[in-house]
């Protein structure tokens, strides 16, 4: 799974860059929570999917926008992905529908 995941970003990557398009695009990778029992290795995290430790919550996220995100760039600051949604109206510049509530925030790109 792994192999087709990378090889599928590494189309998507060939495909912005041959448009010119790589350094202007936000891409977001982010995974499910937690891997399965018996099946998964969560290393260090404690417990699996549908646990509330460490090992069936925490999601991996990796956020690329070279013409606005710094390489390297880390955070401490949690993010769920009810986050995305204000995020994205932010990134486009947008407003939420009027009377239209947002349970998330935007990130903070550094």
């Amino acid at each position: 799974m792994l192999e087709r995941i990378d090889t599928g970003v590494g189309d998507i990557m060939a495909e912005l860059e041959r448009s010119g398009w790589a350094d202007k695009t936000l891409l977001v990778f982010f995974s499910d929570n937690g891997g399965a029992p018996g099946v998964a290795n969560n290393g260090h995290l404690r417990s699996y999917k549908s646990w509330l430790y460490e090992g069936g919550i925490r999601d991996p996220l990796i956020v690329r926008w070279p013409d606005r995100i710094k390489p390297g760039c880390q955070t401490d600051v949690p993010v769920c992905s009810i986050d995305f949604y204000p995020t994205f109206l932010d990134v486009a510049g947008a407003k939420p529908p009027a009377g239209q509530p947002l349970d998330g925030v935007a990130w903070r790109l550094c």
